[in-house]
Formats: C-alpha cells, sequence, structure tokens
C-alpha cells in the first residue's frame, strides 16, 4: 500500500534522497522501511516486490532530512521465512547545503544477505538518487 506524500513537505528539494529498490529474483518480496533518526519520509510507491516480468518490481522510497539523510532497508521472502529478513541495508546522503552547496553522491552501507539472496548497488550517478538490485543465486 502506498504511503501518501505529506503535505508538510515540499516532494523534492536539494536534501532529499529517492532510493529504489529493484526484484530480480524469481519471488515475491516485501519491503519494510523505517529510520534511524530525524529523517523524514515522503513518498513509499509501494512495499511489495513481484518478481521481474512485471512493471511493478521496483519500489521507490522518497525520504528528505536536514543534516545525514538515512532510510534502513529491509527485504522480506516470505517463502524463506517470516521472522528474518533476507537481506538488508541503509541508504545515505549528506545534506547538500552542508558542503558549501555541492552536496554528495549518495552511498549504501551495511550491507547483509542470506539463503542465496545479493545485493547489488546501481550507481545512479545523480545526487539524490540511488538504485539497489535485489537477486538470487
Amino acid at each position: 500500500m502506498p504511503i501518501p506524500a505529506n503535505p508538510q513537505l515540499p516532494m523534492l528539494n536539494s536534501n532529499s534522497l529517492q532510493t529504489t529498490v529493484i526484484n530480480e529474483s524469481p519471488n515475491t518480496l516485501s519491503v519494510v522501511i523505517s529510520v534511524p533518526d530525524s529523517t523524514q519520509i515522503i513518498a513509499l510507491s509501494n512495499a511489495t516486490l513481484p518478481p521481474p516480468g512485471t512493471n511493478q518490481n521496483q519500489v521507490t522510497v522518497t525520504t528528505q532530512y536536514n543534516d545525514d539523510n538515512s532510510l534502513n532497508v529491509s527485504v522480506w521472502d516470505p517463502t524463506y521465512s517470516t521472522s528474518n529478513s533476507v537481506a538488508s541495508f541503509v541508504s545515505h546522503q549528506k545534506d547538500q547545503d552542508s558542503i558549501i552547496g555541492k552536496g554528495t553522491e549518495p552511498w549504501v552501507d551495511t550491507i547483509n544477505y542470506i539463503g542465496g539472496y545479493v545485493l547489488s548497488v546501481n550507481r545512479v550517478m545523480q545526487l539524490g538518487k540511488i538504485s539497489v538490485t535485489v537477486s538470487k543465486s
């Protein structure tokens, strides 16, 4: 179910981060998100990732914060486990205004995966956007 946009925040500004998760595994996955600090979630396109071959095998989360924009993402495969995620990561971007208006490229860290799942960070090469692909070997 989509999270509606927060009407108190602009949809995108220089401190927004769009994190996209793409499912390249054969299973339908669920995405669970949380924020570790004062980062605000503006919108989530949906929380279910069907397998490839559908036009909806990706979700995008938009977050916003005025210092260190961080988003915790965990990916669940209910056919593998209902008590443990199969993959997780944290996406980040420093406040673009804090570095003399230049900002920093987004990055991903704290990467974990199990059960044959693999996470690949796709370099979008654009401030405010990062993409991670989930696949299964």
